[in-house]
């Protein structure tokens, strides 16, 4: 026997058993029933593992939002909204499973996307002609009923709210007005700042920080349209529709690549349970598609957050008509055929169409142009891969959702943050340190130039003592201590000193002080180019001059508007009052020569004198340091919690985002069984 004849009798055998099978499970007429069965309860099981998921992320939320805060914590405060719009998309993605099937559209460029929707629905639904609003999506669907208030505003912090349509396309214009007042802002702030910038880099970082400062973000993320007119045509007979913001394409006020883009692909992708992506088919027959491949891939890899394979779109090569003009069916085919070679793999299925013929043929009742569009061909191509397969598919798409928004999150906003959280936490240790050594070591500083003043000083008084205690003797008591104080202790000449050591002291100091003010300006800001801590400094620039003057209990002098003031107690000086001279030159009479006790006397005074500015100088030294060491910490304290929560916390906070990691949905069989599946691959147990 041949070995053909031997693989065709084992083929028929094989046939043979698979028929024996399905006859054999056929008798069975609980199958059907078992299929359902199955079926209803892996959904409910991945319900419950969505749920139990949601629940443990909202509380990691909650905890977040009971830390306590010591200053402003911008940076912080974005995040816990950030982290609370993603528990609100996760929320309604598992409210979304009792909703009709969702299939998105999305449109690259001017691809036609309106136009597209508007004949998928049957109607009038989207703007034709007009630039997409980047702020939101819009879903329509079938209402078996008639309401006043059929339009649903959904929110980003997860509220609801209904309105009449004619209410809701009001509120819309308004948001939209606000968004591009706050457009055109970005670009008048833009042209002003850009100009003291050189670099592309440098300028594409000012508007991204312009646009996050200054661009309006309508607190409206959804709007569902209820329609309760449709043709027997319309896709909304089996699906939900949602129009989405366009890709890469800019908005009103802007120019270019630099112009303000839609809201991220990611935004919305993990809603959806099918794709429709709009792509310009004159585009693709075009020399160089290069850039629709681009921006294809860049979207695609953007929503691709969890690295898995993204299989739920279909692309509709929009403007088929025009490309039938230009050449003729056989360009039409080229361009299919390039489509398929430039997009390899991104696409279940790739379906030329043309959205104006298809609105015309709906409004006119025309089949034969409804044919040639390709609106009959794209509803057969998504029953087959979304409507046929929506049982199955949707558990998929909704598990590929749930991680996708998980990890776009941590991607986009959360990794991000908490790099930022921790190189300022290290950057305010090592500030805080640095600090502390720097004021040590000018504290140091300033006792050794103080000891060589005072030094010097008493080394030209004990010259004078030796010089004139002779000449004092002979003197009247009123023109004694005159001259004393004018020629021997000088004390014109020390009071100098002070005031210079002061001086210079201040001077030194405050310089220290303002470069780590500036610092911490610079380290501690939200922005590179936009500063918004500008008002740190003048809450701390007088404390130093205002703490060293009630210390010392002196009056502040305004030394060249330096931070502090100068002036030191002279305290020391009073001990060479008339009196305490006196009392000094009363043992003149006995013992010694009256030179000798006299110079005694005035050396004794000169070591009281040196004792005390000691004293002075030291307390004045402390005070200054102390001050300012409280003042640099403070203001790196501040300038940390105006951005994060305090610094003692940050630790605990890195806990609790960390927990966002280790929660996902349990690996449960998902996988729903369709009957064929089960009547030839295995049995219901």
């Amino acid at each position: 026997m041949s070995d053909i004849v031997v693989q065709e009798n084992e083929v028929l055998k094989e046939a043979f058993d698979i028929y024996k099978n399905i006859t054999s499970k056929l008798s069975n007429n609980n199958l059907l029933e078992k299929v359902r069965n199955q079926n209803s309860e892996s959904n409910e099981r991945f319900t419950q593992a969505i749920h139990q998921s949601i629940v443990e992320i909202k509380e990691i939320h909650k905890e977040l939002k009971q830390t306590k805060l010591e200053g402003n914590a911008k940076l912080f405060k974005d995040e816990l909204k950030n982290f609370n719009e993603l528990i609100v998309k996760l929320d309604r993605l598992e409210q979304d499973m009792a909703f009709p099937y969702m299939l998105y559209v999305i449109g690259m460029g001017k691809a036609g996307k309106s136009s597209l929707l508007n004949s998928l629905v049957g109607s009038n639904v989207a703007d034709v002609g007009t630039l997409p609003k980047t702020w939101k999506t819009d879903l329509f669907y079938k209402s078996e009923k008639v309401e006043k208030k059929s339009v649903r505003m959904r929110y980003r912090d997860g509220t609801e709210q209904f309105y009449t349509e004619q209410d809701a396309k009001k509120l819309i214009e308004n948001e939209e007005r606000k968004r591009e007042e706050s457009e055109d802002k970005v670009d008048k702030e833009f042209r002003n700042h850009s100009k003291a910038l050189n670099t592309p880099e440098e300028k594409s970082e000012l508007r991204r920080e312009l646009q996050d400062k200054f661009l309006y973000r309508s607190k409206v993320y959804e709007v569902r349209w209820g329609l309760n007119k449709i043709n027997e045509t319309s896709i909304l007979n089996k699906f939900s529709l949602i129009d989405t913001p366009g890709l890469s394409q800019a908005h009103a006020g802007t120019q270019g690549d630099q112009g303000v883009r839609g809201e991220n692909i990611s935004d919305f992708y993990y809603q959806a349970d099918g794709v429709l992506w709009v792509l310009d088919a004159t585009t693709l027959s075009a020399i160089t598609p290069k850039k629709a491949l681009e921006n294809l891939e860049q979207s695609l890899a953007h929503a691709n957050a969890n690295g898995q394979s993204i299989n739920n779109i279909i692309a509709i090569l929009n403007h088929a008509d025009k490309v039938i003009a230009q050449g003729g069916e056989e360009t039409l085919q080229k361009v299919i055929r390039a489509a398929n070679d430039i997009f390899d793999n991104k696409f279940r299925d790739v379906v030329p169409y043309s959205a104006k013929q298809a609105v015309d043929a709906i409004k006119n009742n025309d089949q034969d142009l409804l044919e040639n569009s390709g609106y009959n061909r794209l509803c057969a191509v998504v029953n087959r891969y979304f409507y046929y397969n929506a049982v199955d598919s949707r558990i998929i798409s909704k598990l590929q959702g749930f991680r996708g928004e998980v990890s776009t999150y941590q991607r986009d906003f959360l990794n991000l943050y908490l790099e930022r959280l921790t190189k300022d936490s290290n950057q305010l240790a090592d500030r805080l340190n640095k600090a502390e050594k720097d004021l040590d070591s000018l504290q140091k500083q300033f006792k050794q130039d103080w000891e060589i003043k005072i030094s010097g000083y008493v080394k030209r008084v004990e010259n004078n003592i030796n010089i004139h205690a002779k000449k004092i003797i002979d003197l009247s008591e009123s023109a004694r201590t005159g001259f004393i104080e004018k020629n021997i202790f000088q004390l014109d000449l020390l009071k100098n000193i002070q005031l210079s050591y002061s001086n210079a002291s201040v001077k030194n100091l405050s310089d220290t002080v303002e470069r780590y003010l500036k610092q911490d300006e610079s380290t501690f800001s939200q922005y590179k180019y936009l500063n918004i801590i500008d008002d740190l400094k003048n809450n701390h620039s007088g404390s130093l001059k205002v703490n060293t003057s009630v210390a010392l209990g002196v009056e502040v002098m305004d030394i060249g508007g330096m931070l502090m003031g100068g002036g030191l107690a002279m305290a020391g000086l009073a001990l060479l009052g008339p009196i305490g001279l006196a009392a000094g030159l009363l043992g003149f009479l006995f013992g010694k020569s009256k030179e000798e006790k006299a110079k005694e006397s005035m050396r004794e005074n000169l070591e009281t004198l040196k004792r005390n500015c000691n004293r002075d100088v030291e307390k004045f030294i402390t005070t200054m340091f102390t001050t300012a060491s409280d003042t640099l910490r403070n203001h790196a304290e501040d300038a940390f919690t105006s951005l994060h929560a305090g610094s003692e916390r940050t630790k605990d906070i890195q806990k609790l985002f960390a927990k966002l990691n280790e929660i996902e949905v349990k690996e449960v069989d998902f996988q729903r069984k369709s009957f064929a599946h089960l009547l030839f691959k295995g049995s219901l147990s």
